[in-house]
């Protein structure tokens, strides 16, 4: 945040979105040093949640048509997601988010056949807000209240994803 427009403007949490990052110029005008980490940071973020979607399918008993929507689309809607950094992100963000959302049904779905636990709600939780990220940001209607939200669902999207990897690393040393 500190390397943000140079140094000349801060980047606000709650006023800013986390994309805000990876522009070549900051909203108040400056060259944004900030950016090249941002945009490293963003392709491990590609990386690992690319990984993710691959693995994820591995918590539910069986294999399925679901199954393999939720993973294949995901790793598509991900690596769609790593173009965000480049002069197209508004149209990167419409196909990657429109996938991301096909992705999350049938994942839902899943989850809605599984037994109970807290860790399922949790799923269920982040995938409806980030489809509520993706709603808000396409229509702008609450814009005002994304940059904090963005960052909220990020951190318990952090969670549920731990959750999952915690998951299933236990089932693989069994």
């Amino acid at each position: 945040m500190g390397k943000y427009a140079g140094g000349l403007e801060e980047y606000h949490l709650d006023r800013h979105l986390l994309c805000d990052m990876m522009e070549n110029i900051s909203t108040g005008g400056h060259k944004n040093d900030a950016r090249l980490i941002a945009i490293i940071g963003h392709t491990l973020l590609f990386v690992g949640m690319t990984f993710f979607f691959y693995i994820l399918p591995t918590i539910f008993k069986k294999s399925n048509i679901n199954t393999k929507i939720f993973q294949y689309v995901g790793m598509l809607s991900m690596f769609l997601f790593l173009f965000l950094s480049t002069g197209y992100h508004d149209e990167f963000v419409v196909v990657a988010g429109s996938l991301a959302t096909i992705a999350a049904i049938p994942l839902m779905l899943e989850y809605a056949k599984s037994s109970f636990s807290y860790h399922k709600f949790l799923a269920i939780l982040c995938l409806l807000m980030s489809i509520v990220v993706f709603i808000i940001y396409q229509t702008k209607i609450g814009i005002d209240y994304l940059p904090v939200f963005q960052k909220v669902v990020f951190a318990m999207d952090s969670v549920w994803v731990f959750l999952v990897c915690f998951e299933i690393r236990s089932k693989v040393s069994e």
